[in-house]
């Protein structure tokens, strides 16, 4: 049984230069993978995060997320610059929902 909800820990970056990180939880046939982009503030401060999800069958499936604030249990619903998602993500109650495209060949999606 997959989890309904994954906390990914934020990540702190050195304020001069690029990072990359790449966060994962794994459980049997199921995987979710998070690759993270950032530039920092001062050449323009923008993130952009590629999730994928291996092994979930064709079922619909949703990212429910939201912006944390100084833990993982307290977050916000991000602002639009925020709030920028390919698919587009949509605002649901205290929180936004991007739909995963349906699966490849392979069983992933991205």
């Amino acid at each position: 049984v997959w989890p309904s909800l994954i906390h990914l820990p934020s990540l702190p970056f050195p304020p001069h230069c690029p990072a990359t990180a790449m966060l994962s939880a794994n459980l049997g046939s199921q995987s979710l993978h998070v690759d993270l982009v950032a530039e920092p503030e001062d050449a323009g401060g923008w993130m952009a995060f590629e999730v994928t999800a291996r092994g979930f069958g064709a079922a619909e499936m949703l990212m429910h997320w939201g912006v944390g604030k100084k833990s993982a249990e307290e977050w916000v619903v991000p602002v639009e610059t925020q709030a920028r998602s390919t698919p587009e993500a949509s605002r649901v109650p205290g929180a936004m929902q991007t739909p995963f495209p349906g699966p490849t060949g392979e069983d992933v999606r991205k």
